[in-house]
């Protein structure tokens, strides 16, 4: 007897012809049978389809958010490249460095829900702190779900699957970490890794590997398949992001074209060798009324064109994404060489969301704030604008600026003798040599100062033949090094020392702190540094505020040449040591830090100086009135002050 099958739900009914020999009962020829709709649906083989398109047919964007509805790939067309990239299978890794607010966690987002319908596995999404990993998951990330037909099928339907910190589909699990928690980043195996803003970052475990490569380790097993996302504005040139972006086997930056001449160029905010740029009224310098009238635009550098922020929008439509070594279109340089790993940059000047006026207006607060000494508004607009990392070698002076200060005096000449109070020279010490400065100190509370000579010596006896010649001003008058300050850390202390002690009365070792209550203080010492052994007569020690000296020289050096307590330097003053007098800079704790691999003697013998200055006095001579006396009898009333403090 022909047994009957039933099936339930849709059904497409398919022909078969037998062959061989028929079963009893069974007449040859053709059978007809259906399969389910349910099993049609496991067998058949998923649509080839990139992620742009796939979130244009599926993505629906929450009402609160700032484009709701259907997601358009139009809204922000430079994404598009980045997330068709992560859908080639021989790319397994992508950096997204970028500025805040320009579509990086949308990204993100995208290939999430893309991956979720079309290629499923396990995936971990790791923020800077808790607080943000529970918003995007109870947020952000079950709203997607939620509003897209699509994505909503995948949900189980069970509270319990939606957790603060993980969402359970039906075929896939999403679970959310935080960088500070070791055990969320170290306890699962993922395909797919998601690192968003990682260049904020912080471990409070330091036994630990840092949280990017602890949470890097999560795709081991899944070596063939594993995608990797990271996405941050940068921060430093230490930075993960920017990190990232140097491994990177290519590099790609947006260009983009033209609408009145067609010519495809990267968007620069200052002008290249004079042509385009952003720009704004000359005069205007009121950030506030130039973003609120909207005064900035941008000039094409081939024809000139003016654009306003619609204009920008159109050339950016029309733009793409190319590699830049190659200049090879992106997706065809990575098709072809398929890279492993692949990062994109991008500024604010080709977001949409962002005006020109408000990059504009931004850089014209940094700039103000940078000529008074203050840095975190340069390095935010940096950062967050033009998606660059801030260079620790970054200096708020400029070498040229130092070089200005020069007068026509050469090297070892003083100025008049009449406006010198006190010569005094300030060594650093190396292990190698030493580096000095001679300064002409002037009277009064201006604390002008002229440089004298400058330079590198191997020696003690060297420096001792530089130190204790007469040194002759503009009128031939002349003049000894009145006091010498020594650094004396470091391996050569009790050389230092001894040196100091052979010519006691004019020198005096010097030691830099950064953390004193008062800008300088004198210390007896009977011991020779780190051992128990005396010091014959002992010795005093000037003990230097670096900190407050440093704030009190960076002040200085802004003095132009022309005005009343400037820091002059010689004719024959070189660029490697206006260099030096640049090279530090403040942190955003106003500490000063020296890049490493960076020589700063210039500016530790400066600070010394300008120690030695306050410790003698200078601020409180007085100018001697001017005499009529012949030039010998001046000469036989001339003495060699010494201070008599110790």
């Amino acid at each position: 007897m022909q047994e009957q099958l039933s099936f339930t739900g849709p059904v497409k009914r398919s022909a078969v012809k037998l062959s061989g020999p028929c079963p009893p009962g069974v007449t040859p020829g053709v059978v007809a049978f259906s399969w389910p709709a349910a099993v049609r649906r496991v067998w058949r083989r998923p649509d080839q389809i990139s992620v742009s398109d796939w979130c244009a047919r599926h993505r629906i964007m929450s009402d609160d958010g700032p484009h709701p509805g259907p997601w358009k790939v139009e809204t922000s067309l430079y994404l598009r490249d980045i997330m068709d990239a992560l859908a080639l299978p021989f790319v397994r890794e992508i950096v997204c460095c970028a500025p805040p607010q320009t579509g990086k966690t949308e990204i993100m987002l995208c290939y999430l829900a893309y991956v979720s319908d079309m290629a499923p596995g396990p995936a971990l999404m790791v923020y800077s702190v808790q607080s943000i990993a529970r918003k995007m998951c109870t947020g952000r990330v079950r709203a997607m779900y939620g509003l897209s037909p699509r994505l909503k099928r995948l949900l189980t339907g069970y509270a319990d699957d939606l957790s603060n910190f993980s969402v359970k589909l039906k075929n896939m699990d999403i679970e959310f970490a935080w960088a500070t928690s070791i055990s969320e980043l170290s306890n699962r195996n993922v395909r797919y890794l998601f690192l968003d803003e990682v260049d904020k970052y912080e471990s409070t475990n330091v036994k630990e590997a840092g949280p990017v490569s602890l949470a890097r380790k999560r795709t081991r097993t899944y070596r063939h398949t594993s995608k990797i996302i990271l996405a941050s504005s940068p921060s430093t040139e230490e930075g993960e992001i920017w990190l990232a972006m140097e491994r990177a086997q290519a590099c790609f930056q947006y260009a983009v074209r033209c609408p009145d001449c067609g010519y495809e160029h990267v968007m620069h905010f200052s002008p290249k060798n004079g042509k385009g740029g952003v720009r704004w009224p000359e005069a205007e310098r009121d950030a506030e009324r130039i973003q609120a009238d909207r005064l900035a635009s941008y000039a094409c550098p081939a024809c000139g064109s003016v654009w306003d922020d619609y204009k920008r929008d159109k050339a950016v439509r029309g733009g793409h994404w190319f590699e830049v070594k190659t200049h090879m279109e992106a997706l065809t340089y990575m098709r072809k060489y398929r890279p492993r790993s692949v990062g994109f940059q991008y500024s604010t000047l080709i977001a949409p969301d962002v005006s020109l006026s408000e990059t504009a207006g931004k850089f014209v607060l940094a700039s103000q704030d940078l000529k008074a000494g203050r840095i975190d508004a340069y390095k935010d607009w940096l950062n967050g604008y033009m998606a660059e990392p801030w260079k620790p070698d970054f200096s708020p002076r400029k070498e040229e600026s130092i070089l200005d200060l020069c007068d026509d005096r050469p090297a070892g000449i003083l100025p008049a003798g009449s406006k010198v109070a006190a010569l005094l020279a300030a060594v650093d010490t190396q292990d190698c040599g030493f580096w000095y400065e001679i300064r002409a100190w002037g009277y009064g509370q201006t604390c002008e100062s002229w440089q004298v000579r400058a330079g590198y010596v191997e020696s003690l006896e060297a420096l001792d033949a530089v130190l204790w010649i007469p040194y002759l001003d503009t009128m031939g008058q002349q003049h000894l090094v009145q006091l010498a300050g020594i650094d004396f850390q470091g391996h050569r202390a009790r050389e230092i020392y001894d040196w100091c002690l052979m010519n006691r009365g004019r020198t005096v070792p010097i030691r830099g702190e950064a953390k004193m209550k008062d800008p300088h203080s004198l210390v007896r010492t009977e011991f020779y540094p780190g051992t128990d052994k005396k010091i014959p007569g002992g010795i005093a020690r000037l003990n230097v505020n670096t900190k407050y000296y440093k704030d009190a020289l960076h002040r200085k050096l802004s003095i132009p040449a022309a005005d009343p307590g400037a820091w002059h330097m010689n004719s024959e003053c070189s660029t490697e040591w206006a260099k030096q007098l640049c090279v530090e800079y403040t942190d955003d704790l106003g500490n000063w830090i020296c890049p490493k691999g960076k020589a700063n003697h210039a500016f530790d013998v400066s600070v010394y100086n300008f120690c030695l200055a306050d410790f003698i006095g200078t601020r409180f001579m007085l100018e001697a009135p001017p005499v009529d006396d012949e030039p010998d009898m001046i000469e036989e009333r001339r003495v060699e002050h010494r201070p008599s403090r110790w």
